[in-house]
């Protein structure tokens, strides 16, 4: 028993230290979009003002390119693993489960890129 319960110890600490590495990773991931977001609204505005259509257009592909790369949703791979546990794991009805959490996502970070459009419009109309 001894070495089950440092199993578990071990197993756990590593599993709080992983989760602390994810939150970290997460807030520098919104961090850097929020701040590509407002240099794109800047640089957008002086384009605009300057009526510049090719540098207007240069941004918008910049912007389309990356955007899919990074793709819609960002936690895409970890919904398909968290999935693809539970479908080998045979707990088969934690599937809705999966469904509403995969929902949270894709809405929460749909809706924080519709935020903070907002937040940047609001801040250039000051």
């Amino acid at each position: 028993m001894g070495n089950t319960a440092k199993e578990t110890e071990y197993l756990s600490r590593l599993y709080a230290q992983s989760l602390e590495a994810w939150k970290q990773s997460n807030e520098s991931w919104k961090k850097s979009g929020e701040y590509a977001l407002k240099q794109y609204s800047k640089a957008m505005n002086l384009a605009w003002k300057q009526s510049d259509v090719n540098r207007i257009n240069n941004y918008n592909d910049a912007w389309a390119k990356t955007w899919s790369e990074v793709g819609e949703n960002p936690y895409k791979w970890y919904l398909n693993a968290w999935e693809n546990i539970w479908k080998e794991s045979g707990f088969v009805s934690f599937r809705t489960f999966n469904e509403q959490w995969q929902k949270i996502w894709v809405d929460a970070t749909q809706s924080v890129f519709k935020k903070y459009i907002e937040v940047l419009k609001y801040s250039e109309n000051k």
